[in-house]
């Protein structure tokens, strides 16, 4: 495999996949016969150029018009090939970016608003449930590779990210969920441009029911 193609779903390929490759070849670290500097340079080359690239251009689209698992796929796929090709400054990228990017996966992009009574919002709330479930799954993986490596993203901005997850948990059961609404500009520059505005939280598709439940 030597190029990843296609639509704008080729930076989504890249991190997901990119990510999960990069975390299978850190595990098969050692063993005799496996072929580390190989896989380095295809997780590099194949994988986190087109997520680097992403991170940097958005594919040539307004930073917001992509959704915040956009953003962190991405830096799944970034931090994981640092850690697997042992490139520090490849990670420091992926978590400043996590901390500091301007797209909408960042951390305080992901989650813009912490409420008084602790929840922290997350913004694909309003987009749909199974998005905002995927994006705690996304941050999570982050966050737990980060930690692996002494980085503690769990608990950076005074737990951002946990006030975000028991945000979407407790809206995904049912119960009340703040929302402060927003906008977000859509398209690209000569293009086609447009704006959605975001007034409150999507109802939840599936709610758990306990165990007899499905």
């Amino acid at each position: 495999m030597t190029k990843l193609d296609g639509s704008a779903d080729r930076f989504l390929a890249a991190g997901l996949y990119g990510y999960q490759f990069a975390n299978a070849a850190e595990l098969m670290r050692g063993y005799e016969g496996f072929e580390l500097a190989r896989c380095q340079t295809t997780v590099r080359e194949v994988f986190c150029t087109l997520s680097e690239d992403f991170l940097s251009r958005h594919n040539g689209a307004y930073i917001t018009n992509y959704w915040a698992n956009w953003d962190l796929t991405a830096m799944a796929c970034v931090l994981a090939t640092g850690i697997l090709c042992d490139d520090r400054a490849t990670v420091n990228r992926a978590v400043s970016y996590f901390k500091h990017g301007e797209g909408m996966g960042s951390i305080k992009n992901a989650i813009p608003v912490v409420h008084d009574d602790g929840l922290a919002e997350w913004v694909e709330a309003g987009r749909d449930q199974g998005h905002a479930l995927l994006g705690v799954g996304l941050m999570g993986t982050v966050c737990e590779m980060a930690w692996n490596q002494g980085i503690d993203l769990y608990g950076y901005d005074d737990g951002r990210f946990l006030k975000g997850a028991e945000y979407v948990a407790k809206w995904s059961l049912g119960g009340d969920a703040p929302f402060t609404p927003y906008s977000r500009r859509k398209g690209a520059p000569g293009v086609w441009s447009g704006t959605e505005t975001v007034t409150g939280p999507r109802t939840p598709t599936r709610r758990w029911s306990g165990p007899s439940g499905p």
